[in-house]
């Protein structure tokens, strides 16, 4: 797997930083390295992409960045925290102010329409700076998705769902965002 910055002014301050991080899974006690003697740093602002063949560790690396699951070994600070003395209630709280996903797979309640699934997050922000149903029609406007409002998720094609799912993260104000895989034929 490789892992490419982009390069921006020095005055950053990191937002995550790896240090000898290794990630095993022990199916039947045979330890499977992923990722091994994984050091970064991301500071505020920046921008990273991994890139590799499929089982290379991105999904992982994605994973542990958003502080889901846990390392075999090493450190991970976020916002200088350290996240294994992180209890469980601090990493929930972290994640929802902080981390933003966008899955491969796309997650949506079936049983609302996509207006209603795009101000869900909303409820749950202390930090929303503007009127959120206001912002849900720039966002949907940008990603053109704004003649799809009372539709329900089944009724998005493929395109759709992931402009959708895209624009349902960015709803809220957050530090991070981590996408995976699911950027590919937006155009389309």
């Amino acid at each position: 797997m490789d892992i490419n910055k982009n390069s921006l002014p020095e005055d950053r301050f990191s937002i995550i930083e790896f240090f000898n991080i290794r990630k095993s899974y022990v199916p039947k006690s045979l330890g499977i390295p992923v990722l091994s003697d994984v050091n970064f740093k991301i500071d505020s602002g920046e921008f990273l992409a991994a890139m590799g063949s499929p089982g290379s560790g991105k999904s992982t690396l994605v994973n542990l960045i958003g502080l889901l699951g846990w390392l075999t070994e090493g450190q991970i600070l976020v916002r200088r925290m350290d996240r294994n003395r992180m209890s469980d209630q601090e990493l929930v709280c972290l994640r929802g102010l902080e981390i933003r996903f966008v899955f491969q797979t796309f997650y949506h309640f079936s049983h609302l329409t996509d207006i209603e699934n795009f101000l869900l997050p909303t409820f749950a922000s202390s930090r929303i700076s503007i009127d959120p149903r206001r912002h849900v029609s720039e966002l949907l406007e940008i990603m053109r998705l704004h003649n799809c409002m009372c539709y329900k998720p089944s009724e998005l094609l493929g395109v759709q769902s992931k402009r959708f799912s895209i624009a349902c993260t960015l709803i809220n104000d957050f530090e991070i965002l981590l996408v995976d895989g699911p950027t590919r034929n937006l155009a389309a």
